[in-house]
């Protein structure tokens, strides 16, 4: 009890002005009211869900009509058959024809001999394919002579332009079969 007094004492002999100035600020906000408003839907949501699953669970069976359930077992038809058996015969056929190739005996082939013919070109086939090389042999050389060129070895020219001009008798000449020409 003693301390109880002495805490007391302190609080009423306390200096305010000590004290720093602060801002409250408020640390657990009350809901906006969007929050407000999407819980109230979530709650709603789930309301109506559990009154689905209350449906459920308390249905009456009895209300319900009875049924028959017939099940059906198509056979294939009579076309679905006959090409199943034309599958089974192709592949049996390809068996054959596979065990026939791997069982062959090579010992009943004929033995052929194989004669290879290398025919000579004719004399106007060699004589054209010796024109063709001369003709690039001589394709070369000019190429050869324009690439080493020597262009010290030109002679400096002059060029004279010459324009020549009507005399005045050509002039009369052309205004006369300007002007013989119809007019349209």
């Amino acid at each position: 009890m003693t301390d109880m007094k002495a805490v007391d004492k302190d609080l009423k002999n306390f200096n305010k002005k000590q004290l720093n100035p602060t801002t409250m600020k408020e640390k657990n906000p009350l809901p906006t009211q969007q929050v407000i408003e999407d819980e109230k839907k979530g709650l709603a949501e789930k309301a109506e869900i559990k009154a689905v699953g209350d449906g459920v669970k308390h249905f009456d069976k009895n209300r319900l009509k009875s049924t028959t359930t017939e099940e059906k077992n198509t056979l294939p038809s009579i076309a679905v058959i006959e090409d199943e058996k034309k599958g089974l015969a192709e592949k049996a056929e390809m068996k054959a024809v596979g065990d026939g190739v791997k069982h062959f005996d090579k010992n009943r082939l004929k033995s052929t001999a194989t004669e290879e013919k290398n025919t000579l070109p004719s004399t106007a086939v060699i004589e054209e394919e010796k024109k063709g090389i001369a003709e690039k042999a001589e394709m070369k050389a000019v190429g050869d002579g324009v690439v080493h060129f020597d262009k010290k070895k030109l002679n400096r020219t002059s060029t004279a332009e010459k324009n020549v001009l009507p005399s005045s008798a050509d002039i009369q000449l052309e205004k006369k079969l300007c002007s013989a020409k119809p007019t349209k």
